[in-house]
Protein backbone atom coordinates (compact mmCIF):
# COMPACT_ATOMS: atom_id res chain seq x y z
CA UNK A 1 0.00 0.00 0.00
CA UNK A 2 2.87 2.39 0.79
CA UNK A 3 4.41 1.78 -2.62
CA UNK A 4 1.12 2.64 -4.30
CA UNK A 5 0.77 5.83 -2.24
CA UNK A 6 4.35 6.80 -3.09
CA UNK A 7 3.72 6.16 -6.78
CA UNK A 8 0.61 8.36 -6.69
CA UNK A 9 2.56 11.19 -5.04
CA UNK A 10 5.39 10.94 -7.57
CA UNK A 11 2.99 10.90 -10.52
CA UNK A 12 1.13 13.89 -9.07
CA UNK A 13 4.35 15.86 -8.75
CA UNK A 14 5.40 15.01 -12.31
CA UNK A 15 1.96 16.09 -13.55
CA UNK A 16 2.14 19.32 -11.60
CA UNK A 17 5.56 20.09 -13.05
CA UNK A 18 4.33 19.46 -16.59
CA UNK A 19 1.29 21.65 -15.90
CA UNK A 20 3.53 24.47 -14.66
CA UNK A 21 5.66 24.24 -17.80
CA UNK A 22 2.54 24.29 -19.98
CA UNK A 23 1.20 27.31 -18.07
CA UNK A 24 4.57 29.02 -18.44
CA UNK A 25 4.46 28.39 -22.19
CA UNK A 26 0.96 29.88 -22.42
CA UNK A 27 2.07 32.94 -20.45
CA UNK A 28 5.12 33.32 -22.68
CA UNK A 29 2.88 33.23 -25.77
CA UNK A 30 0.56 35.84 -24.24
CA UNK A 31 3.54 38.00 -23.37
CA UNK A 32 4.86 37.71 -26.92
CA UNK A 33 1.49 38.82 -28.31
CA UNK A 34 1.40 41.78 -25.93
CA UNK A 35 4.97 42.69 -26.86
CA UNK A 36 4.14 42.56 -30.58
CA UNK A 37 1.20 44.95 -29.96
CA UNK A 38 3.44 47.35 -28.05
CA UNK A 39 1.73 46.59 -24.72
CA UNK A 40 4.98 46.30 -22.80
CA UNK A 41 3.45 46.38 -19.29
CA UNK A 42 1.34 43.28 -19.95
CA UNK A 43 4.22 41.60 -21.74
CA UNK A 44 6.50 42.20 -18.75
CA UNK A 45 3.86 40.86 -16.37
CA UNK A 46 3.32 37.70 -18.45
CA UNK A 47 7.05 37.07 -18.88
CA UNK A 48 7.61 37.51 -15.13
CA UNK A 49 4.87 35.00 -14.34
CA UNK A 50 6.22 32.54 -16.92
CA UNK A 51 9.65 32.79 -15.30
CA UNK A 52 8.14 32.29 -11.84
CA UNK A 53 6.55 29.05 -13.07
CA UNK A 54 9.60 27.92 -15.03
CA UNK A 55 12.79 29.68 -13.91
CA UNK A 56 14.79 27.90 -16.66
CA UNK A 57 12.72 29.39 -19.51
CA UNK A 58 15.46 31.23 -21.37
CA UNK A 59 13.04 32.56 -24.00
CA UNK A 60 10.93 34.22 -21.31
CA UNK A 61 14.04 35.59 -19.58
CA UNK A 62 15.39 37.17 -22.77
CA UNK A 63 11.94 38.39 -23.78
CA UNK A 64 11.51 40.05 -20.38
CA UNK A 65 14.77 41.92 -20.94
CA UNK A 66 13.66 42.93 -24.44
CA UNK A 67 10.26 44.12 -23.20
CA UNK A 68 11.80 46.16 -20.38
CA UNK A 69 14.23 47.79 -22.83
CA UNK A 70 11.43 48.50 -25.32
CA UNK A 71 9.34 50.05 -22.56
CA UNK A 72 12.25 52.26 -21.52
CA UNK A 73 12.79 53.36 -25.14
CA UNK A 74 9.08 54.08 -25.51
CA UNK A 75 9.00 56.14 -22.29
CA UNK A 76 12.06 58.13 -23.33
CA UNK A 77 10.83 58.88 -26.82
CA UNK A 78 12.82 56.24 -28.65
CA UNK A 79 16.18 57.39 -27.36
CA UNK A 80 18.29 55.42 -25.00
CA UNK A 81 19.48 57.23 -21.93
CA UNK A 82 22.75 56.36 -20.24
CA UNK A 83 22.65 54.92 -16.73
CA UNK A 84 23.56 57.44 -14.11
Amino acid sequence: MRVLAFAVVVLSLVSLSACSNFSAAVLYAQGKQSYDKGDFDHAISDFNEAIRLNPNDTLAIHSLKDAAEAKARHIHGGTSRPNR
